[in-house]
């Protein structure tokens, strides 16, 4: 199974394990929850867990955090009212995206898999996702720019507590967790 098929078949199986239920909306910070029986939940020791936020400017990111899968990075430069939800949105026809993070000066390359109709691109790299979130925490602006796209600058709110709760309960951005669970 190709890499793109896989990380498909992982996100269709979390919107199925989701079904139709969203999040709550909060559109100037970030939004952290679980999901319990395909159902949001407040608990984060769940399989699954799930921030997101809204740029400054309007852009959206949605980081799925699965306890058998790792970290998954979904961007939207044009965000629905539910960034899950719209994050996890299935479609027939994919394509790979070459684009690029730069924050501070540094720019990193990733190949995005674009989901055209609802105006996502998921990163394939979990790296990706934990530099945009030292981008977070940091507040430094980060530019994506992707293939046949105008480059954006973004900043996203403040990790503050909330996002720091979904660091900690998440095996990718959370080693010691999975250390401490073997122990």
């Amino acid at each position: 199974m190709t890499e793109t098929k896989m990380l498909t078949s992982i996100l269709i199986g979390a919107m199925a394990l989701t079904g139709s239920a969203t999040a709550d909306v909060d559109t100037k910070n970030w939004t952290v929850h679980g999901i319990e029986k395909g159902k949001p939940t407040a608990a984060l020791d769940t399989k699954v867990i799930v921030a997101s936020a809204r740029s400054n400017e309007g852009q959206g990111l949605v980081l799925l955090c699965s306890e058998d899968s790792g970290l998954y990075t979904i961007f939207t430069d044009q965000p629905e009212e539910d960034l899950f939800a719209q994050s996890l949105k299935s479609q027939n026809f994919l394509r790979n995206k070459s684009g690029s993070i730069t924050i501070d000066g540094v720019t990193s390359e990733d190949v995005w898999i674009w989901k055209r109709r609802h105006s996502t691109l998921q990163a394939k790299k979990s790296n990706t996702g934990i530099k945009l979130l030292n981008a977070v925490f940091s507040q430094k602006p980060v530019t994506m720019n992707f293939d046949g796209m105008e480059p954006m600058t973004v900043t996203f709110p403040e990790g503050g507590d909330e996002l720091m709760s979904f660091i900690s309960n998440c095996d990718a951005t959370n080693p010691k967790k999975s250390d401490d669970e073997q122990t």
